[in-house]
C-alpha cells in the first residue's frame, strides 16, 4: 500500500474534489460566515502547525482540508453563469436582441449550424443594451451564408431564448444537463432573417489559429482519404472530428470495446509524445539548452495537438499529466504517477470544476489508474518467452487492467461489456499509432508535396480500410457483447468498493480484506435478486411523450404491452424507452396500434379506443361517437388525442374521470385552450409535452 505521505497531491485532490461534488448537488451559495472561514482557515492551520506541535497536527489538518473542500465548493458554484449577477436571464423577454460572439467551432447537420454564442451585451429597450454574460445555443438554419460562420465572430441576432427543456420521458438522456456542464442553459432557433455578423476575429488567438487549422487539416484528409468511413474513422483519430461517423460504425466501435480510439485521448497524446520523442532523439545537439529546448517543443506540440482535436476532457487529461511527466523527468525528479495524476486532475478541475460531471474525465482517469495498478499484476501472472507473444500479452494485460477500473463506469453509463475488448485491442493500438503516425506526416507533407501526399493518403487509407474491417469481424462474433445490464448510483458505488478491498487484498495479501470484498459481493446480488422479484410484480401505466404521436405502454411483470399510432418512428421510440425499460428488466414487449379493434393480452383488455388494465380504465379519443345513453361512462384517465374534435363539456357530460391527460401531438393553440378550460373548472390534467410522461403505479 502507499504511505499517504508518498502522494501529497492525492491528500490535496480529495476535499476538492468533495467539495465540487457538494456544490454540485447542493447548487446554492455558502452564507457570510464561510466566506470569513475560508480568509481565516489557512492563517489558523499556520499557527496550528507552529505553535501547538506534533501532538495537535491533526487540527492542522482538518483546517487544511476544510479550506480545500470549501474551495471546491466556491470554485464550482461560482463557475456555473447562471449563479453570476449579470446573466442574460435577467432581462429575457418574448423576443430579445443579444449581441456575442461564437464560442466554438460551428457543427453543422442537414439542416441546422450549430454554434455557442457567448453573449455580450441585450437589448433592454429601444436602442438600449446592458452588459451581460452567459451562453446560448443557437441553431441557424443552414445555408451558404451560415456555413461561413466562424469562431470569433461576433454576431447580433434577434431571437426568443429558451431554458434546454429537460428529458420528457423518464430516464430519457438529459440534453439539457449534457450543456448545462458546459455552461449552456439556453438555446434559440434562428432563422436567416434574424441575425448577422458584425466582426470578425474576437476569439482568442490561438484557439482561432487551432481551429484553422483544424479545418485545413481536414479538408486535406477528405481530399486524400477516398471511402467514407475511412475519412469519418481518420478524421476521429487524427483530429478528434467525429460529425462524419455513421451508426454502423459507432455501434462497430463500441459493441467491440474500440470506440475510445475514436475519441482523442491519452492513447493518442502518448503516440504524439512518443513520435515527437524519436522525432527529436535524431538531433544530436550536445548543448545543455537543448534539454529545454525539446522540452518546449514537445508541450507545445502536445497542447497544440489538445486544442486542434477539439480539447476533450481526455485529451487535456493527458496532455496535463504528460506535461507534469515531461516536465519531471527534465527536472530529474522521480516521478510518482498517483501523484502525477492527482496534480493533473487539480489544475483542470481548478480551470473547469464541471469536467468532473462528464463521462471522458471519469473514465480516462480511471483506466489510467487501472493501467497503473493492475497492469504489472496481470502481467506478471504469465511469463512468456517469445518477444512477440510477450509484446501481445503485455499489450493485453493493458487493455485488462484498464476495463477492470472502467467496467462498473462502462455498465453504469452504457449499459453493456464487450468480451473481446482485449481482442479489438491488439487490432486498434497498433493501427492507431500507425494512422496517427502517417495522418501527421500527411499533413505536414501534403501542402508541400501533393504528389507525395497522395500517395501517402492512398497508404493510409488502405490501413483504415484494414482496421474497420477487423472491427466488424470482430462484432460479428457470436456472444461477443453482453448488454441490457443496468445498474444503479448504489450498485456502481458497492462494485468499487469491493475492487477497492480486492485490491488492497492482492497488494497487502491478506484474507481479511478479500473477506470484506466478499461482503460488497453479496450486497450487490441481494440488490440484484431484491430487484428481480420486484420487477415480477410490477404493474405500470406510462404515457410517453412522442412529437406528433400517441404512444402508451403496460408494464405488467416483466412483459409490455404497447399501444398507440401506427407509424411511430423506430428510433424515436427506442431513445424514448429503451433506459427505461433496462431499469425495469423487461424481457419482452406486444405491439398494438389504433387501427385493431378488440384485443387482449393477460391483463390488458381492449375495444374500440377503450383499454382496461387490471382495475384501471382509460378512453383515447381523438373524436366522439353519437352518444344515445344516458349514463356516463366511468374511467380513470382519459387521453386526449392530437386536435381533438370536441370540447371539454362533451367529456363532462358523457364521462366519470379523474384526470384529463393531453398527448404531445396537440397543436399549441388547442393545448393551450384545454389546459385553460380545465383549470376553470378544476378538473386535473396532465399536459405531456410540458410536464412529461404520464406514469402511475398499480398497487
Amino acid at each position: 500500500m502507499y504511505n499517504w505521505r508518498e502522494i501529497p497531491l492525492v491528500r490535496i485532490l480529495l476535499p476538492f474534489v468533495t467539495g465540487i461534488i457538494i456544490a454540485l448537488e447542493l447548487d446554492r451559495s455558502i452564507p457570510v460566515i464561510d466566506y470569513l472561514l475560508l480568509l481565516i482557515l489557512v492563517p489558523f492551520a499556520l499557527l496550528a502547525k507552529r505553535r501547538l506541535g506534533y501532538k495537535f497536527n491533526w487540527i492542522y489538518g482538518l483546517a487544511i482540508n476544510l479550506f480545500l473542500l470549501m474551495l471546491g465548493y466556491q470554485l464550482c458554484f461560482y463557475h456555473a453563469d447562471l449563479n453570476r449577477k449579470n446573466h442574460f436571464k435577467k432581462w429575457l423577454t418574448t423576443e430579445n436582441v443579444i449581441i456575442g460572439k461564437v464560442d466554438n467551432a460551428p457543427s453543422f447537420s442537414s439542416k441546422y449550424v450549430k454554434i455557442n454564442l457567448k453573449t455580450e451585451k441585450i437589448e433592454i429597450e429601444n436602442d438600449s443594451f446592458e452588459d451581460c454574460q452567459g451562453t446560448v445555443q443557437l441553431s441557424i438554419l443552414n445555408n451558404a451564408v451560415s456555413r461561413k460562420l466562424s469562431y470569433g465572430d461576433r454576431l447580433i441576432c434577434k431571437v426568443s431564448v429558451k431554458p434546454v427543456k429537460p428529458p420528457l420521458n423518464p430516464l430519457a438522456f438529459d440534453y439539457s444537463q449534457f450543456l448545462h456542464y458546459k455552461n449552456i442553459d439556453y438555446q434559440a432557433f434562428v432563422s436567416n432573417e434574424e441575425w448577422k455578423v458584425l466582426n470578425s476575429l474576437n476569439g482568442n488567438p490561438l484557439l482561432a489559429r487551432a481551429y484553422d487549422m483544424r479545418s485545413s487539416f481536414l479538408n486535406i484528409l477528405k481530399t486524400r482519404l477516398q471511402g467514407k468511413n475511412e475519412f469519418a474513422v481518420g478524421s476521429a483519430l487524427i483530429l478528434g472530428f467525429k460529425d462524419e461517423l455513421n451508426e454502423d460504425l459507432k455501434t462497430a466501435y463500441a459493441n467491440t470495446g474500440a470506440m475510445h480510439v475514436l475519441a482523442v485521448s491519452g492513447l493518442h497524446v502518448g503516440m504524439v509524445w512518443g513520435i515527437l520523442a524519436f522525432l527529436l532523439g535524431w538531433i544530436r545537439w550536445r548543448h545543455p539548452a537543448w534539454k529545454w529546448i525539446k522540452t518546449f517543443i514537445i508541450l507545445v506540440s502536445l497542447w497544440l495537438f489538445a486544442l486542434i482535436t477539439g480539447a476533450s476532457p481526455s485529451v487535456l487529461r493527458a496532455a496535463a499529466m504528460f506535461s507534469f511527466l515531461i516536465v519531471g523527468t527534465s527536472l530529474g525528479r522521480t516521478v510518482n504517477t498517483y501523484n502525477t495524476l492527482a496534480a493533473s486532475a487539480f489544475c483542470l478541475l481548478l480551470y473547469d470544476p464541471f469536467l468532473i460531471k462528464t463521462i471522458g474525465f471519469q473514465l480516462s482517469y480511471l483506466a489510467v489508474i487501472g493501467i497503473v495498478y493492475f497492469q504489472p499484476k496481470v502481467y506478471r501472472l504469465w511469463y512468456i518467452k517469445s518477444k512477440l507473444g510477450n509484446s501481445i500479452w503485455k499489450l493485453t494485460a493493458v487493455a485488462i487492467a484498464a476495463q477492470l477500473t472502467t467496467f462498473p463506469l462502462s455498465l453504469y453509463y452504457f449499459h453493456q461489456f464487450p468480451l473481446y475488448f482485449w481482442l479489438s485491442g491488439l487490432v486498434v493500438v497498433p493501427f492507431a499509432f500507425l494512422i496517427l503516425g502517417g495522418g501527421v506526416f500527411l499533413l505536414s507533407v501534403d501542402s508541400i508535396f501533393p504528389i507525395f501526399g497522395k500517395f501517402i493518403g492512398m497508404i493510409l487509407n488502405g490501413i483504415i480500410w484494414v482496421m474497420n474491417s477487423l472491427i466488424f469481424l470482430i462484432e460479428q462474433i457470436p456472444s461477443s457483447l453482453l448488454s441490457g445490464i443496468w445498474i444503479g448510483l448504489s450498485t456502481l458505488v458497492l462494485l468499487y468498493i469491493f475492487l477497492f478491498f480486492v485490491s488492497i487484498s492482492i497488494n497487502t495479501k491478506r484474507m481479511s480484506w478479500l473477506v470484506r470484498a466478499m461482503v460488497f459481493a453479496v450486497l450487490i446480488c441481494g440488490i440484484y435478486a431484491f430487484r428481480g422479484m420486484e420487477n415480477q410484480v410490477q404493474k405500470e401505466i406510462i404515457f410517453y411523450h412522442m412529437p406528433n404521436k400517441t404512444y402508451a405502454e403496460f408494464i405488467d411483470g416483466e412483459q409490455v404491452v404497447s399501444f398507440g399510432d401506427l407509424d411511430v418512428d423506430a428510433k424515436t421510440l427506442l431513445f424514448a424507452t429503451s433506459e427505461y425499460h433496462l431499469s425495469k428488466g423487461i424481457k419482452s414487449t406486444e405491439k398494438y396500434h389504433f387501427g385493431y379493434e378488440d384485443l387482449q393480452q393477460g391483463n390488458w383488455y381492449h375495444s374500440k379506443g377503450f383499454v382496461q388494465f387490471f382495475d384501471k380504465k382509460i378512453a383515447f379519443l381523438k373524436e366522439l361517437a353519437p352518444h344515445t345513453e344516458n349514463q356516463k361512462l366511468d374511467v380513470d384517465y382519459i387521453l386526449i388525442r392530437q386536435n381533438a374534435n370536441f370540447e371539454l363539456e362533451d367529456l363532462v357530460q358523457r364521462f366519470d374521470f379523474k384526470l384529463i391527460i393531453i398527448d404531445g401531438a396537440m397543436e399549441k393553440f388547442k393545448r393551450f385552450k384545454w389546459k385553460q378550460d380545465c383549470s376553470a373548472q378544476n378538473i386535473p390534467y396532465h399536459d405531456i409535452n410540458t410536464m412529461g410522461a404520464f406514469t402511475k403505479t398499480i398497487d
